[in-house]
Formats: C-alpha cells, sequence, structure tokens
C-alpha cells in the first residue's frame, strides 16, 4: 500500500504550514518587513497574505453608518 503524499498545488511556493504561519504572525507583527525577513519572503507577499486574512475577518460585519452622532 502506497502512503498518500501532500504535494503543492498548482502555483503554490510555499507550504501550507508555512502560509499559516505568517497569517498568524502577521496579525501579531510590529512591520511586515520585520516578519517577511524574519520568514524568508518578500514584504509584498506578506502583505497579500495579512490582507487574504483581513478580507476573511471582515466578512460577515455590517458597514458603520455614514453619521454615527451628531453632537451640537
Amino acid at each position: 500500500m502506497r502512503k498518500k503524499i501532500r504535494s503543492p498545488e498548482r502555483y503554490q511556493r510555499f507550504s501550507k504550514e508555512w502560509n499559516q504561519a505568517v497569517n498568524v504572525r502577521s496579525i501579531h507583527a510590529k512591520t511586515f518587513k520585520d516578519l517577511a525577513f524574519q520568514f524568508g519572503a518578500s514584504v509584498s507577499t506578506v502583505i497579500r497574505r495579512f490582507d487574504a486574512v483581513a478580507k476573511k475577518e471582515l466578512q460577515g460585519h455590517p458597514e458603520l453608518p455614514k453619521v454615527i452622532a451628531i453632537d451640537e
């Protein structure tokens, strides 16, 4: 019996575990540059991963109204 080997998807440059680690740390990191240096990736790659996480988190939340309060 052969063992099923997880292979990367098409056009995938980093492993799923790497992506998960970057996603978690991008939320708590001080700067994207520091995180990119730590993981050996470009800053734009880290920003794209962060944008994907932020987009998922913001789905389902209602938008704020144009006027919250009127102060006299």
